[in-house]
């Protein structure tokens, strides 16, 4: 009677240890065992997540034709790249991108984007690589975006909530 009952208990002990690793499997957005925190790159967020030394972050904000870029971190020198939206929802093409950013923190990065964003619109902050070491944004063909460690493109949704103020000239 005893070796079933120890036999039984190891078959259960498998089947719920089983059922947890197919259930993070499933569910990248949870956190791992280890705490670790995975991302979601599809879904606005106020809170930075720093994966392999990258990391973005900006808000909703006022249209016109620069966007506010809140925090770049990178682990080497790359771009943050401005994309529209399409219908879907996903990124579509390049609107606007930074100059070459350095390693690290890159706080209140402020870059141009063609057409002015209007109250509405949708736009992805996206994380690229200096492949080549030019120093200079290639485009998508030639300065890939980031990943993270799941092989998720490191980038952030936002929206443009109001139009642009216009200026007020003082007398």
């Amino acid at each position: 009677m005893g070796k079933t009952r120890l036999a039984l208990i190891t078959v259960a002990l498998l089947a719920v240890a089983s059922g947890i690793f197919w259930y993070q499997a499933r569910n990248p957005q949870q956190t791992s065992f280890s705490g670790s925190p995975r991302v979601s790159n599809q879904e606005p967020s106020s809170a930075v997540v720093v994966v392999g030394g990258n990391a973005v972050n900006v808000e909703s904000q006022e249209g016109g034709d620069t966007i506010a870029v809140d925090l770049v971190v990178l682990a080497e020198p790359g771009f943050v790249v401005i994309h529209n939206s399409t219908k879907d929802g996903k990124p579509g093409e390049v609107v606007g991108h930074s100059e070459l950013l350095s390693k690290g923190e890159n706080k209140a990065v402020v870059l141009d984007i063609d057409p002015q964003a209007t109250k509405g619109d949708i736009y992805f902050a996206m994380l690229h690589a200096d492949i080549n070491k030019d120093e200079d944004f290639g485009g998508t063909e030639e300065d890939f975006p980031l990943k993270d460690n799941t092989g998720n493109i490191i980038m952030m949704k936002f929206a443009i909530n109001s139009d642009a103020t216009p200026a007020v000239e003082e007398e």
